[in-house]
């Protein structure tokens, strides 16, 4: 599956789409139409409902799908190895991670 690309248009493009969908579309029945749907409630709660229902909505599914990426199995083996440190190595790690994180933030090397 291609990765996501550079130009701010691959959200709105239709292949963008069917790369993430296809594959779920195709193996199992009935999926297609339980995105119609959620789809189809998605926008009718924009149009004629709360736009926070639908950020709280797209909050929730980017979470969910957060633990089907290679980088919660990652954060996953580091916090499982973090366990058998000293508290103090651990409390170092977590600082360094932390600072990591802000540096990102902030747009600065880490």
């Amino acid at each position: 599956m291609p990765q996501e690309p550079e130009q701010p248009e691959w959200l709105y493009q239709d292949s963008t789409w069917l790369d993430l969908l296809r594959e779920l579309f195709q193996q199992y029945d009935g999926q297609a139409e339980r995105a119609m749907r959620l789809f189809h409630r998605l926008i009718d709660e924009l149009e004629n409902g709360s736009k926070s229902t639908v950020i709280t909505s797209l909050e929730n599914a980017r979470q969910l799908a957060f633990c089907f990426t290679q980088f919660h199995y990652k954060c996953w083996c580091l916090y499982r190895h973090s366990l058998s440190l000293p508290e103090p190595e651990a409390n170092a790690l977590l600082e360094r991670i932390t600072e990591t994180m802000r540096a990102a933030q902030e747009g600065r090397p880490g």
